[in-house]
């Protein structure tokens, strides 16, 4: 199912159906922790649980997202890599054209 970038009014406050739930991040020491991923308005968002904010990333700063197998892999223009792991490929494309579709509405406002 393709997302429309109408869906994403700024100020929506909401996450499209779908695009948070668990995940596997990749630790900068190469292992893999559970982290908890979603994505508000211009902004993807992890951390323990929904309520708790580890880091935020503006997704109008996004230089490339990618997808190889189960992992995606973001890179932010000031070089910042994200690299985290769902359960399925076909959830890996749908992060992908979500996280993509996200950072066109914004970035081109």
């Amino acid at each position: 199912q393709g997302l429309s970038s109408s869906r994403f009014p700024p100020g929506d406050g909401a996450s499209p159906a779908g695009f948070e739930g668990l995940a596997r991040k990749k630790s900068s020491f190469g292992s893999y922790q559970n982290r908890y991923f979603w994505i508000d308005q211009n902004h993807l968002n992890y951390g323990p649980d929904k309520k708790s904010v580890k880091k935020s990333y503006n997704l109008e700063d996004l230089s490339e997202v990618s997808k190889t197998a189960d992992q995606i892999n973001v890179v932010f223009r000031d070089a910042t890599k994200l690299n985290f792991k769902v359960d399925h490929s076909s959830s890996a494309d749908a992060w992908v054209s979500a996280i993509q579709e996200r950072h066109e509405f914004y970035a081109n406002g």
